[in-house]
């Protein structure tokens, strides 16, 4: 923190001005916090090259070089894919030619200022995180004791901020700055009340690496981990005494529900799958990448069922993948490996250049540290606190030149434009997720504004498509006040199953069902076990009089959700096509229907083997009436089976020599019914034919 900037280079106010206005402002009722962060950046920097375009000149360091050769290559990689989401395109390089101004400005302006305004946020945003774990009614009365996510609107968003900005006021106290204890210790406790493993790991690195490679005085270092210790007592005693908050089971940032697995150990799970199925998409594009920003556009197609089970907790509810939870695999999958080789040289010129004063890259090593975990990439605030406390290293700022006013001209108003724009919409939408908290109507006119300034947010469209299809009166009005909402929202996430589904749903309700078909058929071959998709295509396969394909689709492979329901869908369908006086429909599903039921029964007791011996009857004439009973080895399994299970061996060998004449096979989802009940029967010699696929 000893670089030595341009004379007047920049306000003095500006240091204590920017982390306030990239921090500070918030409102309970964004619906992504981190989108709104980073159009604050650029606003914030766009402004910065407007009202102060000098900071474009001067000398640039060799790091500063090797981040616009990764900008331009980014910008390379998404012409290279022309039918890319062109949005988040776009707000993947104004992110990286914010972090271009941010060396600029951290260049034009002593690194230890900006870590004293950081240092002073940090107070703010930690009290108020504190405040909130103690169940104050807080400003705004943004409060919540399980979640304390200060003015962040995520823990994990909040720790990466907060552990960048106390490595920062740990810099700060080990070089003599003795107010620097007071956030130093407000953050370390909110890291501890917060609960993020990932923000604890880097400040305690952060801290490690100011006491080991730290040339300051030893009592000073020796007083950073008495501070550090005494942050988390106070955030201990913190949680001790505030109430007692639910535990979440979310395995990942929008999870929510009751886990059957310790969440940590699914959250370590799931990130270890969310890598593995981010190595396969570097590996089908090792040189372009998918594109920049196209993560989350291209990640359904390579989503592992595994890792799709244990984030949503066995599919307890949806979940999606917004980052990789891993900037370095992000780059690598979104540019190709020339972007994370150009990353990696960044980073490599970035601490030879500040090498000589090597503690001040403690913020920088936290940042680092939660790349590899986390997405900071996208964290406004910790980027900034990371790359303006680190020094100018060989940058400098000089007078500007005319060519360098009208460099500067373009870029400001491009940067700031798209920060004021993406910034409005966010909080034209605010009203409307504020209604949603209580009862409908809902401030519809609200969201409509959001959604028509913001084409780019497909989550405002399709809330919007589900508003004006529950105020619509008939499927014919639905349908054609939420599809062109739909289709906007598929233009842009054109592998989210989530909004296929829905339009699917929509389309065959209002009669079109070979286009719901094709869309439900979407959403299976991105997400194959989705229990819905497969019960809405069986709906479908009913309408079109494909009993056949009705009945297999729920049966091949199918989710233990979906299996649990398989008896209440055929009763359904059975009504259905009774009331359609489909005789070959009605019989086909109450066949199916009537094999559940009898498969239900465990046999144990007088009562169950009196309810068996009704039942089974019953499936047997509904077989006989489908025709069935010479084509389907079932009934007759299901028979043998009840038999064998009641101590009634002799009749389930019968049954069996029965069956075997009839030389069938239970093809692979015919067994699906039967679940691991086959063994036992197999062991008889008259059902031995069974294990044989």
């Amino acid at each position: 923190m000893n670089g030595a900037p341009a004379p007047r280079a920049l306000p003095s106010l500006l240091p204590a001005l920017l982390p306030a206005l990239l921090v500070l402002p918030f409102a309970p009722d964004w619906l992504d916090f981190e989108m709104v962060r980073r159009a604050q950046l650029w606003l914030c920097c766009g402004t910065l090259l407007l009202l102060f375009p000098r900071l474009l000149a001067g000398q640039r360091g060799p790091a500063q070089h090797a981040l616009l050769l990764l900008l331009s290559w980014n910008a390379v990689s998404w012409l290279a894919h022309p039918g890319g989401n062109g949005w988040e395109a776009t707000f993947r390089l104004l992110q990286l030619a914010s972090m271009f101004v941010l060396l600029r400005a951290g260049a034009a302006v002593a690194a230890a200022r900006w870590a004293t305004a950081f240092a002073a946020v940090l107070v703010l945003t930690s009290v108020y995180g504190l405040a909130q774990r103690l169940g104050f009614q807080a400003f705004l009365h943004y409060d919540d004791v399980g979640s304390p996510v200060s003015v962040f609107g995520n823990l994990n968003v909040a720790s990466e901020f907060t552990a960048v900005a106390t490595a920062a006021s740990a810099l700060l106290f080990v070089r003599g700055r003795t107010l620097a204890s007071a956030p130093l210790l407000l953050g370390g406790a909110y890291l501890w009340v917060n609960g993020s493993r990932s923000g604890l790991l880097a400040m305690a690195l952060a801290a490690l690496w100011l006491v080991i490679a730290g040339t300051e005085p030893l009592r000073r270092r020796v007083l950073l981990l008495l501070v550090l210790g005494g942050s988390a007592a106070l955030g201990l005693v913190t949680k001790a005494v505030g109430p007692t908050a639910p535990v979440p089971a979310t395995a990942t940032d929008a999870a929510a529900g009751t886990a059957d697995l310790p969440r940590n150990a699914a959250t370590e799970e799931v990130r270890l799958q969310i890598a593995a199925s981010c190595l396969r998409m570097a590996a089908d594009a090792p040189l372009l990448g998918c594109g920049p920003g196209q993560f989350k556009v291209q990640y359904p197609r390579y989503r592992s069922q595994e890792e799709i089970e244990n984030s949503s907790f066995h599919r307890r509810f949806r979940t999606e993948a917004r980052t990789a939870h891993d900037d370095y695999l992000e780059l690598l999958v979104e540019g190709g490996t020339p972007a994370l080789l150009l990353w990696l040289l960044f980073l490599l010129l970035l601490v030879r250049e500040r090498w000589h004063d090597r503690t001040a890259l403690a913020p920088l090593l936290a940042f680092l540290v939660l790349m590899a975990v986390r997405a900071p990439l996208g964290n406004a605030p910790a980027l900034a606190a990371a790359l303006l406390t680190i020094g100018p290293g060989r940058a400098t700022v000089g007078p500007a030149s005319m060519k360098v006013l009208w460099l500067s001209l373009p870029f400001g108003l491009l940067l700031s434009g798209f920060g004021l724009y993406v910034a409005r919409a966010c909080q034209t939408f605010a009203p409307y997720n504020h209604s949603r908290a209580g009862p409908p109507p809902h401030a519809i006119d609200a969201l409509a504004k959001a959604a028509a300034q913001a084409p780019f947010e497909p989550r405002f469209q399709v809330l919007l498509a589900q508003e004006r299809h529950a105020a619509a009166a008939d499927p014919l009005s639905k349908l054609a006040a939420a599809m062109p909402l739909f289709a906007t929202a598929l233009r842009l996430m054109p592998y989210d199953p989530a909004v296929h589904l829905q339009l699917a749903n929509l389309l065959q309700k209002a009669g079109r069902t070979a286009e719901a078909k094709t869309e439900v058929q979407a959403a299976l071959q991105v997400d194959p076990g989705d229990a819905e998709a497969r019960v809405l295509l069986s709906v479908i396969y009913f309408k079109e009089r494909n009993h056949e394909g009705a009945v297999r689709i729920v049966y091949e492979e199918p989710h233990p959700s979906l299996r649990a329901q398989l008896e209440q869908h055929f009763r359904s369908l059975e009504e259905l096509a009774r009331a359609q006086h489909d005789q070959a429909g009605e019989l086909r599903y109450a066949c199916e229907r009537s094999l559940l039921t009898v498969l239900a029964l465990r046999l144990g007791d007088t009562q169950t083997a009196a309810k068996a011996a009704e039942l089974v009857p019953l499936m047997l004439q509904n077989f006989q009436a489908a025709g069935a009973m010479r084509t389907d080895l079932r009934p007759w399994v299901a028979t043998g089976l009840l038999a064998l299970e009641s101590g009634d061996a002799k009749s389930a060998a019968e049954w069996g020599r029965r069956a075997g004449n009839l030389g069938l096979r239970l093809e692979p989802w015919q067994r699906v019914p039967f679940g691991d009940r086959l063994p036992p029967l197999q062991q008889l010699a008259e059902w031995q034919f069974l294990a044989v696929p």
